[in-house]
């Protein structure tokens, strides 16, 4: 997957209640695109279509789109009287050509859609059903047939449950939300059109150095973070395995002058590796082909990371939950968390702030680690997001020397050949700038002589001023195998992040009344405890305890065993997550 950078940096008069991520249509030139980003009074917008372009003058709005979910139920279950097949639906529930929103549930298995009818009243009506019975007659081996048209539902039904449900992930039937319209949130008049300075740069006869900046998230499950910049998905609810995501940068066409050489971005780090990829290569169809990540294992952090048989898991004994990016996370080393009366200031120095545990320190501490995943499988499933930017949009130039001895205010610092007279620089150790005045040899003379920056051994970074957090192009990629691994190299083969689901999603079989989900597992969603509520129920329906193979009720969770049926799921009272297909034929 990839997404190119914008394409206008848009002035207008006032900004105020555009927001990110939303629609920006011109009222005259009916153009349509996204706001990927707001600065001042500019908004940086992709468009949707390339063959329109804003004008200045007109007048731009902003929308929002109205979506109307349900997931209502209504419990008909004292209305069966073996008399009427007719029921009403959920009164909130204003009829539109959404009858797959529609889940009837008889005494808990889903009801097949053939089985009934939607009527323009709002209500469903069941169709007869036939039965068949044989009778014999006295002292004779023949029988005869009897069939029989009845009702249904007869009085042998005890349950009866309608549900309409859109937009709810956690149905058994997903339906998306319904689109009812628009409001306008925006609107403002443009003033002056800027191109993007990414595409003005890759255009350029001259161009700063390319910069390819690469985020690994491990697992793969957890990607994308949330807006907190947390986990999301199966990950939901704890923190990024210690010191993932991995951030490395590389600038081609640029030499390094420190150790720990790194690279800004947006306010993330990056740290200069060597290593590199493929240029990335999209065909006639826009099928993006696989890459090859090849990073240099020269200190061993690659295969430490590939070989680690502990890298995903938890302190099960000691741990805290404590706010991480402004959500509740779990996990978290105490001894981390400044507040906390186990607070240790050497711990936090050495692993971070409300930074989780991992193997190592679990282990030194005594405590018991659990482990989620039996190895790391060499990296398998991570998504790997690759950011390729100029080095003139990062927060500073990707290159910079370290302050050697300080005399009043100027000092003497290595590589003094990166700076230029003129340059806004600022240091690792403060938020404050300065401008060169003058260079004399190693020597650099600084305007600002009340600066707290000019310490031994701090780094001097010179400040961009065309710094563009979204002046960029990125992808998204997915480790489909370790092909190469020696004291020297790994190499990763790369598949585009949509590519890789289109080959993995979906493989489920057509099983109508087995399941093939693991048992409490992500798609099961049955409670460990057996206790609780069930994922998805609404109204929230509680979890049964457990259930040997037999289907025989047993308060040893050692014992408890999913057959993988109907009737295992419908003891467990876990039918809104049956992954069987009862309906297929």
């Amino acid at each position: 997957m990839s997404s190119r950078a914008y394409d206008y940096s848009i002035e207008v008069a006032d900004t105020t209640n555009f927001t990110t991520g939303n629609t920006v249509i011109g009222f005259s030139s009916g153009t349509v695109g996204q706001i990927i980003d707001i600065v001042d009074n500019n908004l940086k917008v992709k468009l949707s279509n390339i063959y329109q372009q804003y004008t200045i003058g007109e007048e731009i709005i902003s929308n929002v789109a109205i979506l109307t979910s349900y997931n209502v139920f209504i419990d008909h279950s004292a209305n069966i009287s073996g008399t009427t097949n007719v029921f009403a639906l959920p009164s909130t529930y204003s009829l539109v050509d959404l009858s797959d929103s529609i889940s009837v549930y008889v005494d808990g298995t889903v009801s097949s859609r053939d089985s009934y009818v939607i009527n323009s009243n709002n209500t469903i009506q069941f169709l007869p059903v036939e039965f068949i019975s044989n009778t014999f007659q006295d002292g004779e081996t023949a029988f005869s047939e009897i069939r029989e048209t009845r009702i249904f539902p007869t009085t042998d039904i005890n349950n009866l449950f309608i549900q309409v449900v859109t937009g709810n992930v956690e149905a058994a039937s997903f339906v998306a939300a319904n689109f009812e319209g628009t409001i306008l949130s925006a609107n403002s008049t443009v003033i002056d059109i800027t191109d993007s300075p990414y595409i003005e740069e890759k255009n350029a006869i001259t161009q700063s150095p390319l910069v390819k900046l690469y985020s690994i998230y491990y697992p793969g499950e957890w990607y994308p973070p949330n807006n907190a910049g947390n986990p999301s998905g199966s990950g939901a609810g704890f923190p990024w395995p210690y010191n993932f995501p991995i951030r490395y940068a590389e600038v081609i066409g640029d030499d390094y002058y420190t150790e720990n050489y790194s690279v800004s971005y947006g306010g993330t780090t990056y740290y200069a590796k060597a290593l590199e990829s493929d240029n990335i290569q999209i065909d006639a169809s826009g099928k993006i082909g696989e890459i090859t990540l090849s990073i240099s294992n020269f200190d061993g952090s690659i295969s430490n990371l590939v070989e680690n048989k502990n890298i995903l898991g938890y302190n099960s004994t000691r741990s805290t939950i404590i706010s991480v990016n402004g959500e509740l996370v779990q996990n978290i080393d105490p001894r981390t968390v400044t507040a906390n009366i186990f607070f240790d200031l050497s711990v936090q120095q050495a692993r971070g702030e409300n930074a989780p545990w991992d193997y190592e320190s679990t282990i030194e501490e005594g405590d018991t680690w659990t482990s989620l995943r039996s190895d790391s499988r060499d990296l398998t499933g991570a998504v790997v997001d690759i950011i390729v930017t100029y080095a003139k949009f990062l927060d500073y130039w990707p290159e910079y020397g370290s302050v050697q001895d300080v005399s009043s205010n100027s000092a003497n610092v290595s590589a003094s050949s990166v700076y230029r007279v003129g340059d806004i620089v600022t240091t690792d150790n403060t938020s404050n700038v300065s401008l060169i005045e003058d260079i004399r040899g190693s020597t650099i003379y600084f305007s600002n002589t009340s600066l707290n920056m000019l310490t031994a051994d701090s780094n001097v970074y010179i400040v961009n001023s065309d710094a563009d957090s979204s002046a960029h192009i990125k992808h998204t990629f997915v480790i489909n195998s370790l092909d190469e691994l020696d004291e020297i190299l790994a190499k990763f083969s790369l598949t585009n992040w949509l590519q890789y689901f289109k080959n993995t999603v979906p493989k489920r079989k057509f099983y109508a009344t087995t399941c093939p989900f693991v048992y409490k597992g992500a798609d099961c969603k049955y409670p460990v405890s057996g206790t609780g509520t069930i994922v998805g129920s609404n109204p929230a329906v509680t979890a049964n305890g457990f259930f040997t193979y037999g289907n025989a009720t047993t308060a040893n969770i050692a014992e408890d065993i999913c057959a993988k049926t109907l009737t295992a799921c419908k003891l467990r009272k876990n039918l809104i997550n049956f992954g069987g297909f009862p309906n297929a034929e």
